[in-house]
């Protein structure tokens, strides 16, 4: 478990324009990662590969669903799966408006299924409203 304002989020998502409109509205202060796909997160939240020096400090992710190579379904499967994963906080993002869908991540182990909104200052709002309700703000120097 991390302590306070110690929590990195990961995002992972494959649309290069999505990555690069979060990367100018995410708030200051969050350590913020992003991976391409559902293989890149498996090796990142696992501490594998490239990622097996990076900090034990990972505490939100933020999860597309429609991956390549490893589907965010299959990476949910794959992250609840472990034990020592439970209490870290996947929330799914979404293109598909769906309560069935919802149902179906949400069972897997996600702890939210959220509609990526149209229009990307809607889309960086959301973000940035569900990694302020998950992990609690920086310290400010």
């Amino acid at each position: 478990m991390t302590t306070p304002f110690s929590a990195s989020v990961l995002i992972v998502e494959d649309n290069i324009y999505d990555v690069e409109l979060l990367r100018r509205v995410l708030p200051a202060g969050y350590r913020v990662h992003f991976a391409k796909d559902g293989g890149e997160a498996i090796e990142f939240i696992f501490r594998r590969g490239r990622y097996t020096h990076r900090p034990n400090d990972l505490g939100l992710v933020l999860l597309d669903l429609d991956l390549p190579l490893l589907r965010g379904d299959e990476v949910l499967k794959i992250v609840r799966a472990h034990p020592e994963l439970q209490e870290l906080a996947l929330v799914v993002f979404s293109e598909i408006e769906s309560e069935d869908l919802a149902r179906h991540c949400t069972g897997l182990g996600a702890n939210g299924y959220l509609t990526k909104p149209v229009g990307s200052e809607a889309y960086g709002q959301v973000v940035r409203e569900t990694i302020e309700s998950w992990l609690p703000r920086p310290a400010r120097n």
